[in-house]
């Protein structure tokens, strides 16, 4: 019996280190037609970044009061620069539909106004959490970028989209593909070597 119970208590325990990690939160950047779309899942300690940020929302707790601060604490901790190193100006921020998803705090899409993005700058949650990371997905000419801020490195700095050809992409297999060449050769034909 004690053997059973001790199974049991190790599988509980075990499946709940496998927690949501709320020191890691995923943007998914997006350019549609008429906007770019950012997609995150924010976990719960949103909340304490929120009353941290504005003090209002912990005497004010209605939902424009909420979203006026979502919205402020977003256009300063979540800032796309454009190519010409301007701020791309943030038009509306809503509750993202989650369907059947399993979710650990609340889904939101974030809205900005149409502009090729030079660099991004995502402080998200850094004033409550030191060990914060933010996965940051992007879409650039079809192929899906990712990058990581952190309390170390805020910004991520990128090619303007139309700066990434397919000449470049070319040259860097090449460079690739003949480099690795050389090592398999040289480390391969030194067993042959008699």
């Amino acid at each position: 019996m004690k053997k059973t119970f001790f199974v049991i208590f190790f599988f509980c325990t075990l499946f709940q280190s496998f927690a949501h990690d709320v020191s890691k939160v995923n943007f998914k950047i997006e350019t549609l037609s008429d906007q770019i779309k950012v997609t995150v899942d924010l976990p719960w300690t949103l909340k304490d970044a929120l009353e941290t940020y504005d003090a209002s929302l912990k005497e004010d707790k209605s939902r424009e009061n909420f979203n006026r601060v979502l919205k402020n604490y977003v256009a300063t901790h979540f800032i796309l620069w454009s190519t010409a190193n301007e701020k791309i100006p943030l038009k509306s921020v809503a509750t993202a539909p989650v369907g059947d998803k399993h979710i650990h705090g609340a889904y939101f899409n974030f809205f900005f106004e149409l502009d090729d993005i030079g660099r991004i700058e995502n402080t998200f949650l850094f004033e409550t959490n030191q060990s914060q990371h933010n996965k940051n997905q992007i879409k650039l000419n079809d192929t899906w970028f990712c990058f990581e801020t952190s309390t170390a490195k805020k910004n991520i700095q990128l090619c303007s989209s139309k700066n990434l050809n397919t000449k470049s992409i070319v040259l860097a297999i090449v460079f690739i593909v003949f480099t690795s060449s050389a090592i398999y050769f040289r480390f391969f034909n030194l067993g042959n070597r008699s």
